[in-house]
């Protein structure tokens, strides 16, 4: 609960990548997951919208984020100490 009350505190869509974010993680068992445009999309987020949550998430330390071109970022989820 405390990584997602942090990301619910940040800008914008922050809260909605985040969801979807340890929801893909869930499905795969892993904290390292990719973030389709097309799941994103039925939370209202385009990719402009999830770019600057990404660069959100990432400046508080609650993830990191791995670009490859042509790509879906990948993302591992970190954990918090707060």
């Amino acid at each position: 609960m405390k990584w997602l009350a942090i990301a619910a505190r940040q800008k914008g869509k922050a809260l909605h990548v985040a969801i979807v974010i340890w929801q893909r993680a869930g499905m795969k068992k892993s904290r390292t997951v990719s973030l389709p445009k097309k799941q994103l999309k039925e939370f209202g987020v385009d990719r402009f919208a999830k770019a600057r949550a990404l660069k959100e998430l990432s400046k508080v330390g609650l993830i990191t984020v791995e670009r490859h071109p042509g790509r879906s970022p990948v993302i591992t989820i970190k954990d918090v100490d707060r």
